[in-house]
Order: C-alpha cells, then sequence, then structure tokens
C-alpha cells in the first residue's frame, strides 16, 4: 500500500511539472521574483535537530564562514555551511550551477570564464593562471564561526579512472579557531596524454586574548599542479566526424608536454585595538581604532616540459634546443603593509542603522623573478612596488550601504596604477537580503609581467606597453539568492594573446555589455537553479556568446520522519556558437582565434543524491546524450569535453 500511495505521488508530480519542465530544458523560462522559495540553508536548518545537550556528533549544528581578505579590514558577511541534499553530487566546482566556463575535456585542467567579468588585486601580477576553480589563495579562505567543530569528509570515483578527496575540519580550542582544507585530485582523461595529479591544501589560525587588545591570523596554502598537455585533437573535424571508434585513436598535438605548477602562499596578520572602558557599562569597552601589519610571502614555480618536439606545432622556433624545451617562470614576492582601521577585526556585519568606518595604510611589494637556470638572462626583474590605499564603508538611515576603495601604486613596473571602486546598496528589507544597487569599478594597470617580457625556448618578446583602462558599471537587484545584474564594461588599451601566441594589444576600446540572471526556486519538494547570462562585445578579439546558460531541476523526496532525503535531477547546459579562446599550454593561456566555433550543443547530466543524516551520497551520470545528437560538444577548440562517465561518492560530516 505503501508503494502504491509512493507511486500515485510521483505520478500526480511528474504530470504537474512535466509542461514546466520542458520550458525549463529549453531555457525559455521567464524568471520573475517568486517570493515563496525555500533556500538550501534554510532546508538544512528544518529537517535535522539536535539535543540541548549537544549530543555527540549531532544530525546538525550551525556552522556559518565568512571569506576573508589579505589586504583590506573589512565586517565578515557569514553564510550558513549547506548541509542539505541538493549539491551533494557537485564534487567538482566545475559542476556547480553558478559556474559557467570552457575547460579541456576533464575536471582540473585549465578553464576560461564563459561570462565575461574583469578584477585585478593591488600590486604586481607575474601571470595571471588558468585555474581559479582550483588554484587557492588568500582571498578564497574562509573563517567559521563555530560552536564546538566542525569536519566533513569526502570522496569521490569516476569511471574513466578519477579519484577526488577533500577533507575539512574547523575547530574552536581555547579560544582560538583552527581551519584546515585539502584537495586531491586524480584524473587519467579519456585521451591519450590528458592525466592530472593535483594537490591543494592550505591551514589557518586565528586567536584574540580575552581582553581583545591584540590579535593575530596565519595562514598558509601550498598548490601542487602535475598536467599532462597534448594541446588537444591534431583535426577537431576527425573527432565531429567519429572517423574512430575508440578515443586514444585521434591524433593529437603533443604527446610529451608536461606542466608542473608549485606555489606558496604565507600571511601572517597581527593587530591592536585600541580599547577603553565604555562610560554607560563597566563591563563593555569602547573601540577607537586598531594598528594592522600584515606580512605575505608567495613564491611560485610553474615548469612547461616537452622533449622530441614536433617542429611544426612549436612553428620551427627555437632558441636554445630543438630537441627539449624546458621553459620556467619563477618568481617570489615579499608584501608588507601597515594600515590604521576603525573596523575591528574579525567581526561580524554591523546591525546599526547608523555608522561610518574607514580605513587606509601603505603596502610595499618586493618581487624577484628569473627564469630557472638562466639567471644571466636580461628579464629578470627585480622590483619594489609602494601602494597607498583606502577603504569606506558607511550606513545611512538603516537602508543605504556605501562602500568604497581606492588604491595608487608608484615605483616600477606597476609606476602609477590606480585601482577605484565605488558601490552603494539600497536596502528593500535587510532580514531577507532585498535591495537594489549600483556599483562602478575602474582599474587603470599594467598587464601581467608575462605581457611584457617572455623568454623561452620557443617564444621570446621584451615590450613595453601602456596602461590598461577598464571600467565597469553595474546596476543590480538581490532577493535572497536572487540576483539579476546589468553590467557594462568599457576596455581599453586591453591586452590579450594572439592568434600567433603573441601578446596583442587591442588599440580601439572594447564596449561589451551583460545581463545575468540567477534563480534558486524552491517549492516544497521541488526546485530549479537558473543561471543565465545574455552577452554583447562590439570587438572580435573579445568573443562571448550571445547566450549562455546552466540549470538544474530536481525534486526531492523525504522518508522516515525525514530523517533520509532522496534527490533526482537533471543538470543542462547550453551556450549560443561563438569563437572560444584556444588554449596554449607552453604559456598557459588562452588566446584569441577566429577559425573555429564552439557551443551550439544541449549538454545533460542526470544524478541521484540521498542524504541519512550526517551522510550524503551520489551517483552521477555525466553527458548521456554523447554522440547521440553528433560529436559536436566541444567547449574549447580542439578538446572535446566529457563523453559518457559515471562517478558515485560519499561525503560525511562531523560536529564533534
Amino acid at each position: 500500500m505503501a508503494r502504491q500511495n509512493l507511486l500515485e505521488v510521483m505520478r500526480r508530480n511528474i504530470q504537474k511539472y512535466r509542461i514546466l519542465a520542458f520550458v525549463f530544458c529549453l531555457f525559455l523560462l521567464p524568471v520573475l521574483p517568486i517570493y515563496a522559495q525555500e533556500d538550501d540553508e534554510a532546508d538544512s536548518k528544518r529537517h535535522p535537530h539536535i539535543d540541548s545537550a549537544l549530543a555527540f556528533s549531532p544530525d546538525y549544528m550551525p556552522v556559518e564562514r565568512a571569506k576573508l581578505s589579505e589586504l583590506m579590514i573589512t565586517p565578515l558577511v557569514f553564510n550558513p555551511i549547506d548541509t542539505s541534499v541538493v549539491h551533494i553530487h557537485r564534487y567538482d566546482p566545475m559542476l556547480s550551477t553558478e559556474n559557467m566556463y570552457q575547460n579541456l575535456g576533464i575536471f582540473g585542467q585549465a578553464h576560461n570564464a564563459i561570462k565575461f567579468d574583469y578584477d585585478h588585486e593591488i600590486g604586481f601580477s607575474y601571470i595571471t593562471l588558468p585555474y581559479p576553480l582550483y588554484f587557492k589563495r588568500q582571498s578564497d579562505l574562509c573563517f567559521y564561526d563555530l560552536k564546538t567543530s566542525y569536519t566533513k569528509l569526502a570522496y569521490t570515483y569516476g569511471i574513466p579512472t578519477e579519484n577526488t578527496v577533500n577533507a575539512i575540519h574547523a575547530q574552536k580550542l581555547n579560544g582560538a579557531t583552527f581551519v584546515f582544507n585539502i584537495d586531491g585530485r586524480a584524473n587519467e582523461g579519456y585521451y591519450t596524454h590528458q592525466s592530472i595529479a593535483n594537490v591543494v591544501g592550505d591551514f589557518l589560525v586565528h586567536y584574540e586574548i580575552p581582553s581583545g587588545i591584540y590579535g593575530f591570523r596565519a595562514s598558509y596554502i601550498y598548490n601542487r599542479f602535475r598536467l599532462q598537455e597534448n594541446a588537444g585533437l591534431l583535426n577537431s573535424d576527425d573527432f565531429r566526424e567519429n572517423v574512430s571508434t575508440q578515443l586514444a585513436g585521434y591524433n593529437l598535438n603533443l604527446y610529451n608536454a608536461t606542466s608542473k605548477i608549485n606555489a606558496h602562499d604565507v600571511l601572517f596578520q597581527q593587530y591592536v585595538n585600541i580599547l577603553t572602558p565604555s562610560k554607560s557599562n563597566a563591563s563593555e569597552t569602547k573601540h577607537w581604532g586598531t594598528l594592522v601589519h600584515t606580512f605575505q610571502f608567495k613564491a611560485l614555480k610553474s615548469i612547461y616540459f616537452d622533449h622530441d618536439l614536433d617542429s611544426l606545432y612549436y612553428d620551427n622556433t627555437f632558441y636554445y634546443s630543438a630537441d627539449t624545451t624546458n621553459d620556467s617562470i619563477h618568481y617570489y614576492s615579499v608584501i608588507n603593509s601597515l594600515q590604521w582601521s576603525t573596523f575591528r577585526p574579525y567581526q561580524r556585519e554591523s546591525t546599526k542603522k547608523y555608522m561610518i568606518h574607514a580605513a587606509g595604510g601603505i603596502r610595499h611589494e618586493y618581487v624577484e623573478s628569473f627564469p630557472k637556470g638562466r639567471l644571466n638572462v636580461t628579464n629578470r626583474y627585480f622590483g619594489n612596488t609602494f601602494t597607498l590605499f583606502a577603504n569606506l564603508y558607511s550606513r545611512l538611515f538603516s537602508v543605504v550601504d556605501i562602500q568604497a576603495s581606492l588604491a595608487y601604486s608608484f615605483a616600477d613596473y606597476n609606476k602609477n596604477d590606480a585601482i577605484a571602486k565605488i558601490k552603494a546598496d539600497f536596502y528593500i528589507k535587510r532580514e531577507s537580503r532585498h535591495y537594489l544597487g549600483l556599483q562602478a569599478d575602474f582599474f587603470r594597470v599594467a598587464p601581467d609581467y608575462v605581457y611584457s617580457y617572455y623568454n623561452g625556448n620557443n617564444y621570446q618578446w621584451d615590450t613595453s606597453w601602456s596602461k590598461q583602462n577598464i571600467l565597469k558599471l553595474s546596476a543590480y537587484w538581490n532577493y535572497g539568492r536572487y540576483r539579476a545584474s546589468f553590467n557594462y564594461f568599457m576596455l581599453d588599451k586591453y591586452m590579450v594573446l594572439g592568434e600567433d601566441y603573441f601578446p596583442q594589444l587591442i588599440e580601439k576600446p572594447v564596449s561589451l555589455i551583460q545581463l545575468n540572471v540567477f534563480a534558486p526556486f524552491r517549492y516544497k519538494g521541488f526546485g530549479f537553479d537558473f543561471n543565465g547570462s545574455l552577452q554583447y562585445s562590439d570587438n572580435v578579439n573579445i568573443q562571448v556568446p550571445v547566450f549562455a546558460g546552466k540549470l538544474a531541476v530536481f525534486y526531492v523526496f523525504h522518508f522516515f520522519s525525514e530523517k533520509m532525503r532522496l534527490q533526482i535531477g537533471t543538470d543542462l547546459a547550453y551556450n549560443t556558437a561563438y569563437y572560444a579562446c584556444g588554449y596554449f599550454p607552453v604559456l598557459r593561456q588562452f588566446y584569441c582565434q577566429h577559425s573555429e566555433k564552439t557551443g551550439n550543443y544541449l549538454y545533460f547530466d542526470a544524478y541521484l543524491n540521498m542524504r541519512i543524516k550526517r551522510v550524503g551520497f551520489f551517483f552521477r551520470f555525466g553527458h548521456p546524450l554523447a554522440g547521440v545528437m553528433g560529436y559536436n560538444y566541444f567547449t574549447t577548440p580542439r578538446y572535446p569535453a566529457q563523453g559518457r562517465s559515471y562517478s558515485i561518492g560519499i561525503n560525511w560530516v562531523f560536529y564533534d
């Protein structure tokens, strides 16, 4: 009888939503403000319960975390850890509905954003590596608000051989907060010479003495990447025409090339709070400001190696050797900053109706770079960059939040660099994070150093470029997790890598407009997440698809007094055809190309998730329609996307 009732419920729900689901799959959903949403965090809190005695490893305990900045002292915006069943199968950040990237066919390899954006950190930048979802920086670290401790262990096995391991542990001990993370990825790949073996680990500790006068934060990040570089298929049309039934049978551009990347990032931040007893309450203190010193050391070594060189691929250009290439980028930087802030470090965002806070200081960065083993070459760089910076945060009439920041650099390569940002949020209802906003960002910055000076086995240049000028204007609306934004970019003297793999300056100013929508709808057991973007660029060297979108549609069943949750769903992705950037492994950079279009292909995944109390399981069937609608599934030219794949995984959460 119970089985018949369950089948009847499923039948009624399928009939009820089948037309709607079909429209979603075609990306014709009119995204409207829907105020009946239940977000994943609310679902996490609604079902599990804990007793007042905090039983050993309970089903759920409130844990929140907030992103940190390595330089600016800003209020922390905490968000609850997601313990719902909805995202269990997204073991790789590339699977997230919010992330839209072109990639090289497997997780862990280089990738490039399909939705255009621009940002630049203060100071010197040697090279921007194409691994934004995997390569961790200090700004990616999180600070945890804990009752006792939080631990998450996760493992995924995929076919063909793919293994991912993730472990997180956060604990409060004697007033100090400790956070450990480790991510390991190994993937054999589908094609010849495609495998990866990456490890990223980090550690953070924060402590403030009981009086609150002195505190410090220490953190360390290690990024280790081992990548085989096959440079894609020799002929993409062979794959589109399915000339070989064996994936290993396709000819590749490279069979021996590898990339090795090792990066270390150490940060120590200490601060002194100026506190006096409050006149109205002797048990409270008044904060008069904070003096902050931050030290950071960063080192990166990136080696590209190949032997038995294919002279056709390398364009017959050999400065050192025609048999092997061992190109290296090696640099380190030492950063010290001193600032005064009226923000109190590591504090939550204030709920006051009126406030004004400011911070400002000076930052010094020393950088030394040189190719390994070539200490006498002319492109060794020694430089000092001094940067003045300031930050402002104010709240007016309880409804308007204004944030502004300014940085100006002088001396050496980054002389006269300037970054200015300002945003204003107008709150309709602060409790539900419902607000409208305006933002303007301006960058006047030198291009990455690799665009000015490079000395490799096959490619060399020594050129001075003018400053890039980038303006971004945004208007946006936010309601809970619903977001919509309209962006305008003006790019003047913008640097790209050209089709010949050499730096290219776009002399004519480029205009790019963009409309983005993210809508996570929940109603009882049914839900969908929609992420869509409309874009237009008026320059052929800045290529974007007119439309790009991802959609997740799912239904969640609850069993055994809601102690077990079962989710079935699909993930879809589509973008219109465009000249997507190609990938050049020698420099580990994406480049402009106008010979091969990608896109106009619907990607479809199916999955089954289950959570029993603190333990989650999933089974994912990736790209089951591979070959059914043809073999045009490329997101990056010459690199076919994953074919059919199967993956299973488990994650386990502890609160003890």
